[in-house]
């Protein structure tokens, strides 16, 4: 590490709203980073538990940590607030339920130093955790670098909004978080700052994703509302994506969000969403989701190794990669594979001619 990297500032922003049960063993594993150059900044969004008070008992304990105040505004704003007290060149977002490992900074930094090209942001891989913080999943460990407007548009390869590490100026260059999306900002906010700038990631599993039956992420229609109002604003917002990559993009996230209403046993609304993904994007969709039905009815979860079924997040190497996917036929996964490898070609191919406009 070089004596310019180390000086590097990074600030770490938490937005926390009724989050007692969590903000503890979130804040410890920020403070646990390998990375010490650290500011954390907790904004407590009208809390009326007991989370003010814990947030001032790390920042008694430790300088680093910095505690704001405000009236309930929502995980944007509060979010954009940190932004605005942060003094990092780096922007380090986590959702107060969420878990790091504690080399993430480390890593994601020594990316973000390395590039030839500054990055807007470098992700990481993450898994999926319980309410003990005891792995459920791995999820896919994606390879992507460069500009990739179009890739991120079919798929939100970046994963969780506890994942990415920010170029601070990028942010700012977005207009940081969209205070009128109450779900979904993260992913938003990453797709403009990729709309501009390279992403790297670091390969590793650093990150985990708490899921829990009263979190947000399980409240699939808002989700899915507030998806799709902005997916009809992005045309307009980005007129350099194609329509093909709107298309693919908008597809994938209805079999997913009708795979997750299948979940909650409202199968009319399933059914709905899922037809609205096969006329959009009829030979992946139909793919797509013969393979979730499969794991649907066999109720099988790709799960690290059976001799470890209930372990800690933090117990687990960062490279332990998930095992084979027997959720589903494997001649369909292959025809998936296929499928979504032709689509990145195509997407990767019309985001260097991207790269190409911003560079000329």
């Amino acid at each position: 590490m070089n004596a310019r990297t180390g000086e590097l500032l990074v600030s770490v922003i938490i937005p926390a709203f009724n989050a007692e049960r969590t903000l503890a063993e979130t804040l410890a594993s920020a403070l646990a980073q390998t990375w010490r150059n650290l500011e954390v900044i907790v904004v407590d969004d009208g809390s009326t538990d007991a989370t003010a008070e814990i947030a001032d008992g790390f920042a008694r304990q430790d300088a680093r940590v910095v505690v704001l105040r405000q009236a309930n505004r929502g995980v944007s704003a509060a979010r954009n607030a940190a932004i605005a007290r942060a003094r990092g060149e780096w922007l380090a977002p986590l959702d107060a339920d969420d878990l790091w490992h504690p080399t993430k900074i480390e890593r994601q930094v020594a990316v973000a130093v390395a590039a030839p090209e500054p990055p807007g942001l470098v992700y990481c891989w993450f898994r999926r955790i319980d309410s003990a913080s005891n792995v459920l999943q791995s999820a896919q460990p994606w390879c992507i670098r460069g500009f990739s407007l179009h890739r991120m548009t079919f798929r939100n390869f970046v994963g969780t909004g506890s994942t990415p590490l920010f170029r601070r100026c990028a942010v700012i260059e977005a207009g940081g978080y969209d205070e009128d999306q109450l779900v979904g900002e993260d992913f938003w906010l990453q797709l403009a700052v990729a709309s501009r700038h390279p992403v790297d990631f670091a390969p590793a599993y650093l990150v985990g994703y708490r899921r829990t039956p009263g979190s947000l992420s399980s409240k699939v229609d808002a989700m899915f509302d507030s998806w799709w109002r902005q997916h009809r604003k992005t045309r307009q917002e980005y007129p350099q994506l194609s329509r093909q990559a709107l298309k693919c993009g908008k597809a994938f996230r209805c079999v997913s969000y009708a795979e997750l209403k299948a979940y909650q046993k409202a199968y009319l609304a399933a059914a709905r969403i899922a037809a609205l993904a096969i006329w959009t994007d009829p030979a992946r969709s139909l793919t797509d989701l013969s393979c979730r039905v499969s794991r649907l009815f066999t109720r099988r979860m790709r799960v690290l190794p059976r001799a470890a079924p209930s372990a800690h997040f933090l117990s687990l190497p960062v490279d332990s990669l998930p095992g084979p996917d027997r959720r589903a036929f494997q001649p369909l996964v292959r025809v998936l594979g296929w499928l979504d490898r032709r689509r990145f070609a195509r997407f990767e191919a019309l985001d260097r001619v991207h790269s190409e406009r911003l560079h000329s």
